[in-house]
């Protein structure tokens, strides 16, 4: 009974945190999505393909789905197996066996539904019902988290995508923003992507998971997409001309939503990363945008230093370079 309540109460716990609350997932949710990334990774560092990666996201769902539901089966099954007598066969009340009260629990935690197999007595067969309310609750919730993170995983590749639809560089997206007098035309793209930005870092501190799943398509790979940025408002801000430079609010927006994503992101399965190269403004000079020298440009970079090793820290695990040219 003891060891049958606890198989229930620890799996039970850690769907709730992971589900109701908006600070992350519970132990076991984090452990089990280790474990998953660990072997990704090992076997993606063999292997080199970007869709064991990608893979990895379906094994972890499928993982945490498991880590819920088997022990609370197993909790339940050790639960009716107190005696003999618990569960009973319906027509010859004859007891049951081990295997007869696993399929009992089992039918009454995952199915809610009755068979050859019945609680004896009016005690159990309370039990039984709060097994039933049980699966119930567990089933609801983690179809519920399960909609959440997939529906958070296609807004991330959503917005990495827009970003990256704005160039495939930090330079390339000002050369396109650059209309031949000012940046105008890239400032509103930018208020809008620092606001679906902010409310992705806050999906990342609510699903922790989310940080683990990774596309084979490096377009549709975050934080490339947030490391052209950060090097293209980092220009925007501190480079280019004050009478062509977009809205301060605008640019400090931005900067604090890439600066909270980082915060969000948690950093133990990243290892250390040099520092990333520096853009090269030398195309935005030929072009005619007003902007510094090389030499400032670094220096502004380096300032940016912290979120600029985390984005490379978050590419290197998952494969790939600093977009540059």
């Amino acid at each position: 009974m003891v060891a049958g309540v606890l198989l229930i109460a620890i799996p039970l716990i850690d769907v709730l945190w992971s589900a109701l609350s908006t600070r992350g997932g519970g132990p076991l949710t984090a452990l089990v999505t280790m474990a998953c990334w660990k072997g990704s990774r090992l076997h993606f560092r063999v292997t080199k393909q970007h869709w064991i990666l990608e893979m990895n996201a379906v094994v972890t769902l499928v993982m945490i789905f498991l880590a819920w539901v088997v022990p609370m089966w197993l909790g339940w099954t050790l639960v009716f197996s107190a005696s003999p007598e618990v569960v009973v066969h319906q027509l010859t009340y004859d007891p049951s066996t081990s295997w007869d009260r696993a399929y009992f629990a089992g039918m009454v935690f995952l199915t809610l539904g009755t068979g050859d197999l019945v609680a004896d007595g009016s005690g159990w067969r309370l039990v039984s019902m709060v097994a039933s309310f049980n699966g119930l609750v567990i089933i609801s919730l983690t179809i519920t988290y399960l909609v959440s993170v997939i529906s958070a995983v296609i807004e991330k590749r959503k917005l990495a995508l827009t970003i990256d639809a704005l160039g495939d560089s930090a330079v390339e997206i000002l050369e396109n923003g650059w209309d031949g007098d000012s940046f105008d035309p890239l400032e509103e793209q930018l208020l809008g992507i620092s606001s679906d930005l902010m409310e992705h870092a806050e999906r990342h501190l609510a699903y922790p998971v989310l940080q683990y799943f990774h596309p084979a398509d490096s377009h549709a790979a975050l934080p490339r997409s947030l490391a052209m940025l950060e090097d293209a408002v980092t220009l925007l801000a501190d480079c280019v001309d004050e009478q062509v430079r977009p809205n301060k609010l605008t640019l400090q927006l931005l900067r604090n939503s890439i600066a909270l994503y980082c915060q969000r992101i948690q950093s133990v399965h990243l290892s250390e990363a040099e520092q990333p190269p520096i853009p090269d403004v030398q195309p935005l000079r030929q072009l005619g945008v007003a902007i510094c020298e090389q030499s400032d440009c670094i220096q502004a970079c380096v300032s940016r230093s912290d979120e600029r090793v985390m984005l490379a820290r978050m590419l290197q695990a998952e494969g790939w370079a600093w977009p540059s040219k």
